[in-house]
């Protein structure tokens, strides 16, 4: 009786065998690489979520500006006067800054003629960035039911923005057939043919800006 407890206290103190840890081992390795597969599975996920939400928020911008540009127009009023906007009675552009007059609204805000306002603003909250903003004021309403002034509605097009330009396809001399691509746009008595913007994100940002070429309907 003493002889077998001897014995069993041996076996109990003789820890793994070889076969046991190379068995262990084996499972700790596949259950690590388990384990690593289902990171990078969440990790490519999140990344497609990522950017397939960056991509979803430049695509209604881009919409919007396709809109707004496409119809901006002249605003002349019926007796040959100046409308209201008396700032802009088309579109005045610059290579960072663009004004325009627009028949287009967005659904649910007053059918008329706006004035947009489209340009770079420091972030809000003291951040070290910019923002693409777009001013509109509704500058002639299509009914008696508006009370001008109109304030100004202010709205964030695309936060976080390294830089973007605008480009101008028209004739510099209204008399010359000299069409090509203008870094400004001065003229209030003509548009041009085709507004260009495009935008860029700072380095590791998501978010993709393909380049907007907008063709106005109502260019000469």
């Amino acid at each position: 009786m003493a002889s077998w407890q001897c014995n069993q206290t041996t076996r109990a103190d003789a820890g793994f065998t070889l076969i046991e840890v190379i068995v262990a081992l084996a499972l700790l390795s596949l259950m690590a690489a388990l384990l690593a597969g289902i990171v990078n599975g969440s990790r490519q996920m999140l990344g497609f979520l990522e950017r397939n939400d960056a991509a979803n928020s430049v695509e209604p911008v881009q919409s919007y500006l396709r809109s707004a540009v496409s119809q901006t127009v002249i605003l002349v009023d019926p007796a040959g006067g100046l409308s209201r906007s008396a700032s802009v009675v088309g579109l005045k552009g610059e290579p960072d800054h663009i004004v325009f007059a627009t028949s287009y609204s967005l659904r649910g805000q007053y059918e008329g003629l706006y004035q947009i306002d489209i340009g770079l603003t420091r972030t809000a909250g003291g951040q070290q960035g910019l923002d693409l903003v777009a001013s509109q004021t509704l500058v002639r309403g299509d009914g008696s039911d508006v009370q001008f002034p109109v304030a100004v509605q202010r709205s964030t097009l695309l936060a976080n923005v390294a830089s973007v330009s605008f480009a101008y396809f028209g004739r510099r001399d209204a008399a010359l057939d000299d069409w090509e691509w203008q870094p400004d746009w001065p003229f209030s008595d003509r548009l041009p043919s085709i507004v260009r913007i495009d935008v860029r994100f700072a380095s590791g940002d998501p978010r993709t800006w393909h380049r907007l070429q907008v063709p106005l309907q109502m260019s000469k």
